[in-house]
């Protein structure tokens, strides 16, 4: 196994080494800058959850509403969709045998 994912560190130790990592490649200034838009963003994540947690998507016939979260969040990417299926998809599956999830 990697040495870096030998334990779990956690959402601050992923910050953080994503700080350290922008410091490296990119300079103070722009980690700054990373740091502050990711705060920024979880801050508004209530707001993004009124205005776009309102939005629906069709999928399978079926309008889902899109998922926001502050976790990585979700509202900025495609897991805004994604988790949504999934959770969709898990209620319909609800009491029957699945083989894997993800991936």
């Amino acid at each position: 196994m990697h040495a870096e994912y030998e334990e779990l560190i956690g959402t601050f130790g992923v910050v953080v080494g994503r700080f350290k990592d922008t410091w490296k490649r990119k300079g103070f200034v722009s980690a700054v800058i990373m740091i502050t838009t990711l705060v920024l963003h979880v801050l508004l994540t209530p707001l993004y959850a009124l205005t776009m947690g309102r939005k629906t998507f069709l999928f399978r016939g079926k309008h889902l509403r899109y998922f926001c979260h502050w976790y990585n969040t979700t509202f900025l990417n495609e897991r805004a969709i994604e988790v949504a299926a999934a959770i969709d998809l898990l209620k319909e599956a609800q009491g029957k045998s699945i083989l894997e999830v993800g991936n």
